[in-house]
């Protein structure tokens, strides 16, 4: 339990898939697969990167406290 909010392997693999998502869609932009003019490319790809991070610590967080059993109330 993290903050009242009962950790389930589900949320883990959800963060998983939306992470791997995420990358997928940040080299799609990176190798212009998914083209963007001008400035707009370096700030979507930029923005992606930064919600990539985010979520990754998210995601590696919320597994270790699920798999080590600590409890935060």
């Amino acid at each position: 339990m993290v903050f009242g909010f009962q950790l389930l392997p589900i949320h883990i693999i959800a963060g998983g898939v939306l992470t791997l998502s995420l990358l997928i869609l940040q080299i799609l932009v990176g190798t212009r697969r998914i083209k963007f003019k001008g400035v707009k490319h370096m700030m979507v790809h930029r923005r992606l990167a930064w919600g990539m991070l985010a979520v990754g610590l998210v995601h590696g967080s919320s597994g270790l406290l699920y798999f080590s059993g600590v409890t935060i109330p």
